[in-house]
């Protein structure tokens, strides 16, 4: 009895441990038929397809819903291409290396069923690997779907185990990194030429001391996503992207046709013109290295609404656009880094001022499962391109006043001073913007001052031709310019002195977007205007003369409204000129005095010969 006590006591105390233990986590060993993915993205689709089981005798087999045919001393069998009855690849059971082009063709084999085939789906997360188990034995075939909006290309892998060390040999493993490409595309602006000067294909790289990129504290005019422009300049683009290489699994036949993986560039130019000749390169679409040189060219197509088509230039959403499909199976199969370089000028109805109005968007879309027809990942870039107006517009309608003609003003020039009174304005004047001994472009001043598109009711419109000089102060790359008075108006002095005009502009490098840009004339700062991203608007900081001859600065337009004006002045014939030097009174009273002079000594000559 004693001895059944102890054994009582004993059992309580052996339960009473199991029962503390149970409350920890004890290690536990992996089941057999556990298996692990890993090299996969958070939010992926991570299925295994069973395509090899074991029979009765303990052989590998491949499954019925496989169809395979032709097996060969138990360790190797044929399948056939659902899609294309013509392709079949052989399968080595017990084979380290894997036949690409079988494992291709099994995955078509699981698409083209009406009933998807068994699976097990794998369930995890990037950093642990996705995990399931595996309760067959046998081989799996891992597919994996990225996630939506993702731009992850994964290559289909194998994954199993041999559950029991003493039955045949099965060479594949329970853990496995499956092989993922993810293209980054990119689009950057990498040259930029006048028209008339441009050797087509070529052009220069920046180089513009007006335009500031703000990050990094240079002077260029060309950033990799903004430039800025003049009516029709040139600018050269390049798309860039790493291309997959996708696996047999994306080429087969459908209903006798093709099908190969989507990848394609479509490009909305907005105010801008793809620039396509006869004897122009409309493209270059190139595979190239990691220096960007030109390995070769790379077939392709162009598409308008889903069709191939010879025109360069088509629509999308109303705007100018085209679409390049790759068809070079050779390269979507072997990837690398794809090119695609063309140019476009900048349209005379281009928008000066900020934001989105004369943009280039690109989007490059591209497979990520095979087959697919629809729903491709999409990456999506835009590069800006700016351009401005002296006297003109600001985002298509807001009105920008830098320069004035008028009257002269206590005989002074060239000021940013108040003018209150309309009557002070000057119309008629023509005015050239150059650059150097180059005529950029004429403007006649209306009758509010500003110097506009010379109309056509003008006797000075018959005087240029608009076909190489423009009509009226718009459409302006920035940089350095003269304005010089050529006609002045009816009864008015010619005020014939260049004058200074500098547009200056900041750039954000990154993004390309204007940040704000300046408009100096003749030294004296006139408007800065500053754009707001987040409004999207622009505020105007106006500098003006205050009645006490101090320079002030003010964003209130109802204050500036008659003070943000830079005035050019004209004196009546005869008057005191606006050249703001000494004028032609001094040398008129030095000549009459002059001339008075000399006949008082003519006359004084021959008073003194009579008196003699």
């Amino acid at each position: 009895m004693k001895n059944l006590h102890y054994l009582k006591k004993f059992v309580v105390m052996v339960l009473a441990a199991m029962m503390t233990l149970s409350t920890f986590a004890l290690p536990t060993f992996a089941a057999a038929g556990d298996a692990t993915v890993t090299g996969v993205e958070d939010g992926a689709t991570v299925k295994a397809y069973q395509f090899i089981t074991q029979n009765a005798k303990k052989q590998w087999i491949p499954v019925d819903w496989l169809g395979a045919t032709e097996k060969v001393d138990g360790q190797s069998f044929k399948v056939t291409d659902p899609y294309d009855s013509t392709k079949s690849a052989t399968y080595n059971i017990t084979s380290t290396e894997y036949n690409k082009e079988a494992l291709a063709i099994i995955a078509n084999i699981i698409r083209s069923k009406t009933t998807e085939p068994a699976s097990v789906t794998l369930t995890g997360n990037a950093a642990n690997g996705y995990k399931g188990n595996l309760a067959n034995k046998g081989a799996y075939l891992v597919l994996v779907t990225p996630p939506s909006g993702k731009t992850t290309v994964y290559m289909p892998a194998v994954i199993g185990k041999n559950l029991d060390a003493d039955e045949p040999s099965l060479t594949i493993t329970d853990k496995v990194v499956v092989k993922k490409q993810t293209p980054e595309p990119d689009k950057n602006i990498i040259t930029k030429a006048d028209a008339a000067d441009q050797s087509y294909g070529k052009g220069h790289q920046g180089g513009n001391s007006n335009v500031n990129l703000n990050d990094q504290n240079k002077a260029d005019d060309t950033s990799k996503k903004g430039d800025t422009l003049a009516a029709g300049d040139i600018t050269q683009f390049e798309v860039t992207s790493p291309v997959p290489a996708y696996s047999q699994d994306y080429f087969f036949k459908k209903d006798n046709k093709d099908v190969y993986p989507m990848f394609r560039v479509n490009d909305t130019l907005k105010h801008l013109t793809l620039k396509v000749g006869a004897n122009e390169n409309k493209f270059e679409v190139l595979s190239v290295d990691a220096s960007g040189t030109a390995i070769r060219p790379v077939d392709y197509v162009l598409v308008e609404n889903g069709a191939e088509t010879d025109k360069a230039a088509t629509t999308l959403d109303g705007q100018k656009a085209f679409c390049i499909r790759i068809t070079d199976k050779a390269f979507l199969k072997s990837g690398g880094t794809l090119s695609v370089r063309y140019w476009a000028t900048l349209d005379d109805d281009a928008v000066s001022g900020f934001g989105d109005k004369n943009n280039n968007h690109v989007k490059v879309e591209y497979s990520t499962k095979p087959g697919q027809d629809s729903g491709f990942t999409e990456k999506d870039i835009d590069t800006y391109h700016h351009t401005f107006d002296i006297d003109g517009q600001i985002n298509g309608s807001d009105e920008g006043r830098e320069f004035v003609k008028v009257k002269a003003i206590d005989g002074k020039i060239i000021a940013s001073e108040k003018v209150t009174e309309t009557h002070n304005y000057l119309a008629g004047a023509v005015f050239e913007l150059r650059q150097g001994d180059k005529v950029v472009a004429v403007g006649e001043s209306a009758s509010d001052g500003r110097l506009k598109a010379i109309p056509s009711t003008s006797k000075n419109y018959k005087k240029y031709d608009f076909t190489k000089v423009k009509n009226g102060l718009t459409k302006l790359d920035a940089g350095d310019y003269n304005l010089v008075e050529v006609v002045e108006p009816e009864g008015y002095a010619l005020n014939s002195n260049p004058v200074p005009v500098s547009i200056k502009a900041n750039i954000d490098n990154a993004t390309g977007k204007l940040l704000s840009y300046s408009v100096t004339i003749n030294g004296t700062d006139t408007n800065t205007y500053t754009y707001d991203a987040g409004k999207k608007t622009f505020a105007t900081t106006y500098k003006y003369k205050n009645a006490d001859g101090e320079i002030v600065s003010t964003t209130d337009a109802d204050e500036a409204k008659a003070s943000w004006e830079t005035q050019f002045e004209n004196s009546n014939i005869g008057t005191l000129p606006s050249t703001g030097g000494i004028g032609t009174v001094l040398f008129t009273v030095g000549g009459i005095a002059i001339m008075g002079l000399a006949l008082l000594l003519l006359f004084g000559g021959k008073k003194k010969q009579h008196q003699k």
